[in-house]
């Protein structure tokens, strides 16, 4: 770690928010609207309040460029199955290790069931000098990740 780098950084120190949260059946064009008034690149995706997924704005613009996809399908119809999350509590080393392992440039903060935040690679690469991220950081295994059911049987990435 860099030197003068608080030892046990947490995520809760470093993540922003609000987070901005879509339920499944939302159209996939009224998200990319929602997207960019709130001037943001991910969303959370929930059913029933719960989360289950995030959609990126990428993945979203891929979408509406498909094809196979109409600006009237729904998100749960496009997000991910597989949904990791960190803890505010969580060590900054745990949730890098987290989005280098998943390929994920940002992650959701997870406080019980309520998405609290989101922390992204920028938010905390300050913490670390080139040496640790080609070593690897130390993981804390409190992160969860939720296996969500695909909110309906369209395509999923």
């Amino acid at each position: 770690m860099k030197s003068g780098t608080p030892v046990g950084a947490l995520v809760s120190q470093v993540m922003v928010g609000p987070v901005i949260c879509l339920d499944v059946e939302q159209p996939v064009d009224a998200a990319a609207r929602i997207m960019r008034k709130h001037r943001t690149s991910e969303v959370v995706i929930t059913e029933n309040g719960r989360p289950v997924g995030v959609v990126s704005d990428r993945a979203l613009s891929a979408q509406l460029k498909s094809p196979t996809i109409s600006g009237q399908a729904q998100v749960g119809e496009i997000c991910p199955t597989e949904f990791v999350t960190v803890a505010p509590d969580d060590d900054v080393r745990w949730a890098a290790q987290q989005m280098s392992k998943h390929s994920l440039r940002r992650i959701p903060v997870l406080s019980g069931e309520t998405i609290v935040g989101f922390v992204s690679v920028g938010d905390i690469a300050g913490f670390f000098d080139a040496e640790d991220w080609r070593a690897g950081v130390s993981p804390q295994p409190t992160a969860t990740s939720i296996d969500a059911e695909p909110a309906s049987q369209g395509a999923h990435a």
